[in-house]
């Protein structure tokens, strides 16, 4: 706990010289103390470069000045030749400053006590790269966090299972949101990064809360940097209830227009009030509630997603409002969404995956496209009781599914949903509080789930957070029924988890129209054969190299994110002989048995074992 890490790493480097027994001589260079050989490093010459750049610099500067005071021209000295050498040296002190600046993220910085608390004494150590030093100062700033109070113990593991296989999250500190004097209960918010303003810059990354005490919300945004959390904005909503909240990107890959882009074409946050009221607010301003847009909806809203270059709003009709851009502007169309009518109950989950929109209306999973909203497939749950779904979180191929006013989390194929594991967590959450509060045992039901950093995270009603590690294998996120209960609990049900980890959207790939198909003179029958063994030919091509880990990566399209997330045991059998080359069907072979390592014993996803 007495071991800080030094933020200001600029000096570390002259630290660790001045430490390594080097000097410097009259002149300011760095001599060795000792003898010379034993001193020859990148470090020294470095630092001996960039004194010798700057010298001569400064020489040549005077050899401008005195240039220009000649009488009489000379063709072998010119003020043209020497800008030209004081442009290149001023080039060469840049990189050499680059190159410093790079040993300088190398060297850590460390303040150890010396005789007393309050006495510390400076250690630099050069390590081999930035990321090595990371990786270092995440472990040291973890071990500091596990000798915390806070985290001793910090989760309630099983009897059978002391050593957990991988590292749990620590508590790092409780951040206030703002001094209230009424419970509260934070509803719902969202995070986001920010473009940098000047090139070269950091993206500036922001968290928007939103809490509430049944009649007035209050709003909240923080600036992340690192792991500090600092307020720049809050803005008091009174006799308003935020219902939802979704950050939303600029266009992608916009074409550069002529007349500056409307507000609402750039990075928004959306907001719904119960009364059924639409925010779009300016999100590069968070410390200024500036409204780029608004309108109202026809029901209250459940949630907000922004997916594949829409936005979508579920509502408790049952009705999906889908919002796009207006391609001439790249401005939201707010007047004219597309309706998607999914049935009579509201709609209580949306989940992306791929360019695909998984959406949760009473006891039924309707998969979507995400970019042309049409209705690709649709799921039943057939559930016993008559259960509803409530929450989605997705794993691999898994897809983890939270029946409604319900303590069982069920677990189902993305693809065949095929119901694969159901989970209760009643019993340890019940067991748990009762070691604390003695026979109390209150009702739970699950209120939040997540799926991140190999983590499924369960928010309870009983104020209990609890994680199920899932599997390290993209394959079906089976459980082996470990349960980590956290023993920092809250007082109420815990409706809100939020993974601070930026979304990647997938996007339209555009059409590319090459030299040869807008000849005139091909005939359309030709066209559409070559295009057909083409097409054949690249699938085949594509899937062969998918499955060679030195492949070369190929170009990115919409289809990318849908690809990392199936499973390899979904690779069909009997059509792949069609469409694939007996070549590259050899090489899906080997592919097609690796998801087996994730399943349980006896269980096939093949389209052959499939009934």
């Amino acid at each position: 706990q007495e071991v800080d890490v030094q933020e200001d790493i600029a000096p570390a480097t002259r630290n660790l010289l001045a430490s390594s027994g080097r000097a410097r001589n009259s002149a300011g260079r760095l001599i060795p103390i000792g003898n010379p050989g034993e001193c020859s490093g990148s470090m020294q010459i470095l630092y001996d470069e960039l004194t010798d750049l700057v010298h001569d610099l400064e020489v040549m500067s005077r050899i401008s000045v005195l240039v220009t005071s000649l009488k009489r021209p000379y063709p072998e000295i010119t003020c043209e030749t020497v800008q030209s050498v004081t442009r290149s040296i001023q080039e060469a002190v840049r990189h050499k400053d680059e190159e410093i600046t790079l040993l300088d993220s190398c060297c850590l910085q460390l303040a150890l006590p010396h005789k007393s608390k309050s006495q510390k004494v400076q250690v630099s150590f050069q390590l081999s790269s930035p990321a090595v030093k990371r990786d270092w100062t995440t472990d040291l700033r973890l071990a500091k966090l596990a000798l915390d109070q806070n985290n001793m113990p910090a989760w309630d593991v099983p009897e059978q299972d002391k050593r957990p296989s991988s590292k749990l999250p620590l508590l790092v500190r409780l951040v206030p949101l703002y001094p209230a004097t009424t419970p509260t209960e934070v509803k719902c918010g969202c995070f986001y990064s920010v473009s940098p303003s000047s090139p070269g810059g950091l993206r500036a990354q922001f968290l928007w809360l939103c809490s509430t005490d049944g009649v007035n919300s209050h709003l909240v945004i923080l600036s992340l940097h690192h792991i500090a959390l600092r307020s720049v904005g809050a803005f008091d909503l009174p006799e308003s209830r935020i219902a939802a909240m979704e950050a939303v990107p600029p266009p992608p890959d916009p074409e550069a227009p002529q007349l500056p882009p409307p507000p609402g074409a750039a990075e928004t946050v959306w907001i719904t009030t119960e009364s059924k009221r639409l925010i779009l607010l300016m999100a590069s301003c968070p410390d200024k509630w500036t409204e780029v847009g608004s309108t109202t909806v026809l029901a209250p809203v459940t949630r907000i997603l922004y997916h594949c270059e829409c936005v979508y709003v579920a509502l408790t009709s049952g009705s999906l409002n889908i919002y796009r851009r207006d391609p001439a502007t790249g401005g939201w169309d707010l007047n004219s969404p597309g309706v998607l009518v999914l049935g009579t109950e509201p709609i209580t989950s949306l989940l992306p995956l791929g360019t695909s929109l998984y959406c949760a209306c009473a006891d039924k999973i309707y998969v979507l496209d995400a970019f042309t909203s049409d209705i690709q497939r649709t799921h039943t749950l057939g559930q016993e009781d008559g259960s509803q779904a409530y929450l989605m979180a997705h794993s691999g191929t898994g897809l983890w599914i939270a029946l409604k006013n319900s303590s069982r989390i069920s677990l189902y194929h993305t693809e065949t949903f095929r119901h694969l594991q159901d989970v209760d967590v009643a019993d340890g959450v019940g067991r748990f509080l009762a070691a604390k509060q003695g026979s109390v045992r209150p009702p739970v039901t699950v209120t939040s789930l997540v799926a991140g950093r190999g983590l499924l995270w369960v928010g309870t009603s009983a104020g209990v957070v609890l994680t199920l590690p899932l599997p390290r294998l993209e394959g079906v996120p089976i459980l082996g029924g470990r349960t980590y209960l956290a023993h920092h609990g809250h007082r109420g049900p815990v409706t809100f988890l939020l993974c601070l980890q930026p979304r990647v959207h997938p996007a339209r790939r555009q059409p590319r129209v090459t030299a040869e198909e807008a000849s005139p003179e091909r005939l359309p029958e030709e066209d559409e054969e070559e295009e057909a063994e083409a097409g054949d030919d690249s699938r085949a091509e594509d899937v062969a190299e998918g499955t060679q880990t030195g492949a070369e990566e190929t170009e990115p399209d919409a289809s990318t994110g849908v690809s990392k997330q199936k499973s390899d045991s979904m690779l069909p059998s009997t059509p792949a002989g069609h469409k694939l080359g007996t070549k590259a069907l050899r090489r899906t072979e080997n592919v097609h048995m690796s998801g087996a390592k994730t399943l349980p014993r006896g269980l096939s996803l093949c389209a052959r074992g499939l009934p």
